[in-house]
């Protein structure tokens, strides 16, 4: 391998084109990646021309059928089970970088590298995701499960700028190009929204049901692909106080609700925990936790409780079954766990 070879996932964004340039001005050999995944993908016509003006390799593979099993069947699962998925958390790490780094070998190179906003450090030896310098714009959390073996070949060129200064490095390099817009959360939607393409695949999840509040029924939803827990905007109920949805009961078609006070909780039980650490280190580190991208970072003590783990919060939070809670100690990931319910 060639180290100097960077595998770059390249989409024709603002973002991505200015990871190009970068890498470009720092002597890297860099081959231009964009993966068909058949959802509401940017034109390629701008990533190839971005790469034709670098100098770069440009190669478009076509991979929706790896993207309709790792990403776009999980996320129709996950609805059908009552959770709220988190696909961006999924796809980088059973799609994106997997395919990235499986890349390596077939072109000789040595790392891969995205226009995340993020960085990586070392703790121990052991190469970590950490937090990027922005702190509006810094995307860890979407990158908290990726393994060791693809940590270790990650480089993020952006992780040290702020979004204004990339915007500026795309202005002065491409300036003839119209700015593109942002990436919508689901990149694998055109102009649909969620719940018709959960309609189209799974009917049954559209069929309307009972709203109940302490096992009454005191009204009637329009199908649980409609509401996520925590939610309480587009519910159409009347009560004396405002009511959010507590539980999705698939089994049943209901879905219940409660006063806000009802839905927060001082601990996490989590499955499929990730730690990027050995646990007895991770237990002496001050840690905090983020329950969602947007979310703010609170302190937690981790906890094994015979199989299990818990995260003991410092204050209440709303906990959201299917997403994902990312634990840090300082600004670098230390692991991370799906939030589950008790109920």
């Amino acid at each position: 391998m060639t180290p100097k070879t960077v595998i770059l996932g390249i989409s024709g964004g603002i973002d991505s084109s200015v990871a190009a340039y970068l890498l470009k001005e720092q002597g890297y050999r860099i081959i231009g990646v964009r993966f068909l995944t058949g959802g509401a993908e940017r034109s390629t016509d701008r990533a190839e021309d971005i790469c034709d003006r670098l100098d770069i390799k440009y190669r478009v593979l076509d991979k929706r059928e790896e993207f309709q099993r790792s990403v776009l069947d999980y996320f129709i699962d996950e609805y059908s089970r009552g959770r709220t998925p988190n696909p961006c958390v999924v796809c980088n790490r059973l799609f994106k970088f997997k395919l990235l780094f499986d890349l390596l070998g077939e072109y000789d190179a040595g790392l891969i590298a995205t226009g995340h906003y993020a960085c990586v450090s070392t703790v121990d030896g052991i190469d970590l995701i950490s937090k990027g310098k922005d702190t509006l714009k810094e995307q860890s959390y979407f990158l908290a499960l990726l393994d060791e073996e693809i940590r270790k070949k990650i480089i993020f060129p952006l992780g040290d700028l702020r979004k204004n200064e990339v915007i500026n490095i795309h202005k002065r390099n491409f300036s003839d190009l119209e700015l593109p817009g942002e990436s919508q959360d689901l990149c694998f939607l055109s102009d649909s929204h969620y719940s018709e393409m959960l309609t189209k695949q799974r009917p049954h999840l559209s069929k309307p049901g009972a709203f109940l509040l302490d096992g009454k029924k005191i009204g009637q939803h329009k199908g649980i692909i409609h509401y996520t827990v925590g939610q309480r905007k587009g519910l159409g109920l009347a009560h004396t106080s405002p009511l959010y949805v507590q539980m999705i009961d698939t089994k049943n078609n209901t879905v219940h609700v409660a006063e806000k006070n009802e839905l927060y909780s001082m601990n996490i039980k989590l499955s499929s925990l990730m730690l990027h650490l050995p646990l007895a280190k991770v237990m002496k580190l001050p840690l905090k936790v983020k329950v969602r991208y947007r979310s703010k970072a609170i302190s937690c003590d981790l906890e094994k409780v015979d199989d299990d783990f818990f995260l003991r919060l410092s204050s209440p939070l709303v906990i959201t079954p299917g997403q994902l809670a990312v634990i840090y100690s300082g600004k670098t990931v230390i692991g991370a766990g799906w939030e589950e319910s008790e109920h």
